[in-house]
């Protein structure tokens, strides 16, 4: 079994296997199981030993809320996981999409098969393309926090720096190592103590780059050179990217770290 998101090869074999379970299996007027948001959306497929595709389904997002649909399975290979995995798969790209949360419209037959993976009904039932549905929703596990701790000479001096520049909030104080978040975000001060690391100043060098993603770049830079940064290194300013236009600068704080701050469009897949 090989579960992997849908490309452009794909397309004839996915409309191919819906065509064959909702319009000839199911009675779905074929005129609505094919439409516009499939140019849009994200198709997972399932295929089998011989790389025939046997499952597939699709997350489109409404309103902001992530939608999966079009979960079908050809009959031969029902009830061998292949199902399970193009969920997952879809549970897997509305997470990196930043949704926690998605929803879909069960069919009543398969509602047993949606509970199981966590799903939980939400308001009555009632008919679509003829046949009962219900809507199911469950949460997503949150995605792990990758975050960094900055060597400091002084953890109380720079957390104090943190919170003037950056408007960070103390998480914990443990006094050498101190916790801290700045919106959300979390990273961390400690004190060397002959550990295998150490400040920019004892090293001679820069020791970390940090990057920073937020709406306004512009104002995160300035509020830090206000508090003392050295915003010389890379002014703000915009960058030709692959996907467009990227604006980004940086500074180096008081404590010899280079952080580089930008918009939030290299956050997005592609």
């Amino acid at each position: 079994m090989t579960v992997e998101v849908a490309g452009p090869g794909d397309r004839a074999e996915v409309a191919a296997l819906r065509t064959r379970v909702f319009v000839e299996e199911q009675g779905v007027p074929p005129e609505i199981e094919q439409d516009d948001a499939d140019a849009t959306a994200v198709h997972a497929v399932s295929r089998d030993e011989t790389g025939r595709v046997v499952a597939t389904g699709r997350l489109l997002e409404r309103d902001g809320v992530a939608v999966i649909g079009r979960m079908a399975a050809d009959p031969a290979v029902r009830g061998q996981g292949h199902g399970a995995a193009v969920l997952a798969e879809l549970h897997r790209q509305a997470a990196l999409r930043g949704h926690r949360e998605v929803q879909l419209h069960a069919q009543l037959s398969a509602r047993g098969f949606y509970e199981r993976a966590g799903y939980t009904a939400v308001g009555g039932e009632y008919e679509e393309a003829g046949i009962a549905h219900v809507t199911m929703r469950r949460s997503l596990p949150p995605p792990p926090v990758i975050s960094v701790m900055l060597a400091v000479a002084d953890a109380a001096e720079a957390a104090r720096w943190y919170r003037t520049a950056l408007g960070a909030e103390t998480l914990w104080d443990v006094g050498g190592v101190v916790g801290l978040s700045v919106q959300g975000a979390p990273f961390f001060l400690g004190q060397p103590e002959g550990n295998g690391w150490e400040t920019p100043a004892t090293a001679g060098t820069r020791t970390v780059r940090i990057e920073v993603f937020v709406d306004d770049p512009d104002e995160f830079v300035r509020r830090a050179v206000a508090a003392g940064a050295d915003g010389g290194v890379d002014p703000v300013r915009d960058h030709e990217a692959p996907w467009g236009v990227h604006r980004q600068g940086g500074f180096v704080d008081p404590f010899g770290h280079l952080w580089l701050v930008g918009d939030r469009s290299p956050l997005q897949a592609r």
